[in-house]
């Protein structure tokens, strides 16, 4: 946590859901503006927000911390990076809000999933963000080796639309256990 992230700290809200790119992930559809990020936001029944690179994190979360309705938040910044001594980083904010979060990962050129999944979801869970799972954004989808690698995946965007909504039941039912801890 953060040195404000005491004062930051809030209760989990059945609010937002954030949606952040594995860090280095490359992933082929932005997080922000993507088609699948909208087709998953619609299918939670959610709007999609694209929150571009450069925006202050605390600033944006405390801002929907107003927000009368949830959205899911589509953040194009890769989580880790730092963005000063002001703004910290997204998996610092993500973590100070609990802010529940998805991981888009990207398998790479041959279709495997690379170590930034891994990575990624570490790097969350270090800065005590709420992650409600994985998701891979294309490629073929391999249950079994997901399975074996003992990240918390929840499911394949562009699978066709039965897939996308199991993948939005997943997500939903995880979101909501979560909620109730």
């Amino acid at each position: 946590m953060s040195a404000d992230g005491a004062a930051l700290r809030q209760v989990l809200r059945p609010g937002d859901l954030a949606l952040v790119n594995a860090c280095g992930g490359g992933a082929t559809d932005p997080v922000a503006g993507g088609p699948q990020p909208a087709a998953l936001a619609a299918a939670l029944g959610l709007p999609a927000i694209a929150i571009e690179r450069g925006r202050d994190p605390v600033l944006c979360l405390r801002e929907r911390r107003e927000a009368p309705e949830a959205a899911l938040l589509c953040i194009e910044e890769d989580p880790g990076r730092w963005l000063g001594a002001a703004e910290g980083s997204w998996s610092q904010a993500l973590g100070d809000f609990q802010q529940a979060t998805v991981l888009l990962v990207a398998p790479d050129a041959s279709g495997r999933i690379g170590g930034a999944a891994a990575a990624s979801a570490a790097l969350l869970r270090a800065a005590g963000v709420p992650l409600i799972g994985l998701v891979q954004s294309a490629g073929l989808w391999d249950g079994a080796s997901r399975r074996q690698d003992g990240l918390p995946w929840a499911g394949q965007l562009g699978g066709g639309s039965d897939g996308l909504e199991e993948l939005a039941l997943a997500l939903r039912l995880r979101w909501q256990r979560l909620l109730s801890l």
